[in-house]
């Protein structure tokens, strides 16, 4: 299994990281733009609990993709991300001064995402979530 998880790098995004990579034995794409609410460090925490396991190395199943999903997604980005079973939709961009961006990340993220990465829409699933920039003013 293969999922992807944008706005991996944030708040809710790391934790859901961590529970997967804790539980199941899926591969996970983190799509983030890596801004002040969502950072590499999150991801590194995360990464540096699993170090003296030998089990499995995390490392190998975590892969992080920056993009913004204000913009298009390219097919660069669209190649890197692959074919994907299950996305978890987690970006949020809150701007206080312009709540619009909130949703523009939201609502049409989610139609970005669709369009643009590697499994037809019609194949994989997904669930949308958010901490709180649903509630911005």
């Amino acid at each position: 299994m293969r999922v992807l998880i944008t706005g991996g790098a944030g708040f809710v995004g790391h934790h859901l990281i961590h529970q997967i990579l804790e539980r199941t034995d899926w591969d996970i794409v983190s799509l983030d733009r890596l801004d002040t609410s969502g950072t590499l460090a999150r991801l590194s925490e995360v990464l540096d609990e699993n170090k003296d396991h030998l089990v499995q190395n995390w490392k190998d199943r975590l892969q992080v993709v920056w993009h913004d999903l204000k913009a298009p997604v390219n097919d660069f980005t669209a190649e890197k991300i692959g074919k994907v079973d299950y996305i978890f939709h987690l970006a949020a961009g809150f701007i206080s001064k312009n709540p619009h961006n909130s949703s523009t990340v939201r609502i049409e993220g989610v139609g970005s995402r669709r369009r643009g990465f590697g499994s037809p829409p019609e194949t994989a699933s997904g669930m949308m979530l958010s901490a709180f920039s649903t509630f911005a003013p």
